[in-house]
């Protein structure tokens, strides 16, 4: 009986109403957006260096909460870190990256696919961090691709480990993909035995 080692879930959600709750953000945050190039390996419009949270964390974690226990479970605390918006636009794209040495401790990110054309707009990708399954022939003989990328479509959130290394393809569009990413610091709670 073939079996899984190690499995890593991610999670996808769709926000029915994101429109409402994030559709004036782009021109709200407008005059946060600076060019990443030269500081990330990449060229993307983002808010990120603002260090300014576009939406207040006690707010998106009011608003994602219902979501964001459906992936992990109700005896976890989950505090919002930071927030920003990435805008696309043609030729702009995001270089595969993590989020582990974010300064504050976080385990887990997001992202909520604000305004996105899926048959148009760069698509977000997971890359297989497991250098050895390539090296070693294991994708090769089970016919797997390196990279995978999710099925979302405008107004879906997803979450993941912040380990693993994802991306954008490049946009060949000026279609304002834009996209709110967050991280996350998920911790257990203590239980507490009576005795």
């Amino acid at each position: 009986m073939s079996q899984y080692l190690f499995p890593i879930k991610f999670h996808k959600a769709h926000l029915h109403n994101h429109k409402e709750i994030f559709g004036s953000l782009l021109e709200s945050a407008r005059h946060l957006l600076s060019d990443s190039e030269g500081r990330w390996n990449c060229s993307v419009l983002t808010t990120h260096f603002e260090e300014k949270d576009v939406v207040p964390p006690e707010e998106l974690g009011s608003v994602l909460a219902p979501y964001l226990y459906q992936y992990f479970p109700p005896d976890c605390d989950i505090e919002i870190v930071n927030s920003w918006l990435n805008l696309y636009n043609s030729g702009h794209a995001q270089e595969p990256h993590h989020h582990v040495n974010y300064p504050d401790f976080i385990n887990f990110s997001g992202v909520i696919f604000i305004q996105f054309d899926k048959d148009k707009d760069g698509r977000f990708y997971f890359e297989n961090m497991n250098l050895d399954h390539t090296v070693l022939g294991y994708t090769h003989i089970f016919k797997q691709s390196p990279v995978l990328e999710p099925d979302v479509s405008e107004g879906d959130l997803i979450v993941f480990p912040s380990f693993v290394r994802h991306g954008v393809r490049l946009q060949k569009h000026d279609t304002n993909r834009l996209t709110l990413s967050f991280n996350l610091n998920v911790t257990p709670r203590e239980v507490v035995h009576e005795f």
